[in-house]
């Protein structure tokens, strides 16, 4: 029995460490894929590997850099007013 968790350990987490590497870089969530990748395992990594980056369509928040939907108000990683933020760096570029 110990055989079989020792290697369920050593097939699933760095396959799910890989996952959730793998979907940060391609900026989808990386907890879902490391928990995908505790169950599927190089399966996970191979689908995530191949799946598109997941941050198209969106804009960078002003303030934190983060992806965030085009129609935004409010960033909703720090909480800065995006109407405002935007109307200064308009501002102060001309």
């Amino acid at each position: 029995m110990d055989f079989l968790v020792v290697g369920f350990l050593i097939w699933s987490v760095p396959s799910a460490l890989a996952a959730r590497w793998l979907a940060l870089e391609k900026g989808h969530g990386g907890t879902s894929w490391f928990v995908v990748g505790l169950f599927f395992g190089p399966l996970a990594v191979l689908t995530v590997g191949l799946a598109p980056r997941g941050y198209e369509g969106f804009k960078a928040c002003v303030e934190c850099d983060e992806p965030i939907r085009p129609a935004a108000t409010r960033c909703p990683f720090c909480g800065t007013d995006l109407i405002a933020a935007e109307a200064e760096e308009q501002q102060a570029a001309s």
